[in-house]
């Protein structure tokens, strides 16, 4: 290469450089400045920060802006601005444009305080089924005011239960009037016509930002509901092999039942593994994380199993499956009358 030509190559990595020199430097850049001083917040809570950056003149300059913390297992922030407090102490966060850069202390604190809740109650507290479905809602008032009310859980208590169904509930994470700080919380469920009549308890979990937990209870009385005294019946039991690469095999446990009435709430198969001690199970419900307890006359839920491929058999054994319906019957079948009734009682899940 010739002196001539190698300074010509010289000036345009120059004249590349100053470019991108006058890009990142970006002399209509001043200043950048967060919509906070500082910021104290409860473990749990979230905020959102923003940043601005101006020129000489004081004006608005459209820029990028780059969030960062000096340590995220106190406070996280993300690229939107939106503030996570975690563990309680102390940190910064910063904003950085370009060569501009501004940061503000953080305080995360601890609150060991739970909610208050009152006025918990159901309307109407008397569900008269004769007509068909009946739509209950449940309301309360819940007061947080360090870090705030997080989320509301109601769960139903049959008359003959001794513990809340995991299946039954209503799940609410915003108020339906006022703020987290004090608000009122509520939540509305259908009542299958065919739900155990009698005093039923819903149990109310009211969570703050902190984690911090308060439960209250309250009852109402359900009658003339339709009669339903025939369990759930298993329609379908099978094993397949949906993936096998060499290494891993995957296959999917698929188990089906029907009710005529009330409708099938769950159903779960229950096993041990090759060693004759471990246990599984696998199943689910219509009705988990639903607020309608709706009269599904058939249910279908599967399960993937995986595990890594071998060259000799790895037998699972169904030792039951247990079947119940919104109603609460219950029907529970052995291996010996899955067997009777032509259903799979094992299955080779490494192969």
């Amino acid at each position: 290469m010739t002196p001539n030509c190698l300074a010509r190559v010289a000036l345009i990595v120059a004249a590349i450089g100053a470019a991108a020199c006058d890009l990142f430097t970006d002399p209509n850049r001043e200043r950048i400045e967060i919509d906070a001083t500082e910021v104290a917040l409860y473990k749990g809570m979230v905020d959102t920060l923003h940043a601005t950056v101006f020129d000489a003149s004081g004006a608005l300059v459209p820029s990028p802006v780059t969030w960062t913390t000096a340590n995220d297992v106190v406070a996280s922030i993300d690229q939107n601005g939106i503030l996570y407090a975690g563990v309680p102490g102390q940190t910064s966060i910063t904003a950085t444009s370009g060569a501009l850069s501004r940061s503000i202390p953080v305080t995360v604190n601890d609150e060991t305080q739970a909610p208050s809740v009152d006025q918990f109650g159901a309307s109407p507290n008397s569900a008269d089924l004769s007509n068909g479905d009946v739509t209950v809602t449940f309301t309360l008032r819940a007061r947080d005011a360090q870090s705030g009310v997080r989320a509301l859980f109601v769960g139903a208590l049959r008359p003959s239960e001794p513990a809340p169904l995991p299946s039954i509930y209503c799940l609410k994470l915003t108020p339906v009037t006022g703020s987290p700080a004090d608000g009122t919380w509520g939540c509305s469920v259908v009542l299958n016509r065919y739900v155990e009549p009698g005093t039923w308890t819903m149990s109310a979990t009211v969570f703050d930002r902190a984690n911090n937990v308060t439960a209250a209870s309250t009852s109402f009385v359900v009658t003339n509901a339709s009669a339903d005294d025939v369990p759930p019946a298993l329609t379908a039991l099978t094993y397949a092999k949906t993936t096998t690469n060499g290494l891993e095999v995957v296959g999917l446990l698929t188990i089906e039942s029907a009710d005529a009435k009330s409708g099938v709430e769950v159903h779960d198969v229950y096993g041990l593994q090759e060693d004759g001690v471990r246990d599984w199970s696998c199943g689910g419900g219509q009705a988990r994380g639903t607020e309608v307890w709706t009269a599904v006359q058939s249910l279908r839920t599967s399960c993937s199993i995986s595990l890594r491929s071998s060259s000799t058999p790895i037998i699972w054994k169904i030792t039951s499956v247990r079947l119940r319906d919104i109603r609460g019957n219950l029907r529970t079948y052995s291996a010996s009358e899955l067997q009777q009734a032509g259903f799979i009682t094992e299955i080779d899940i490494a192969r």
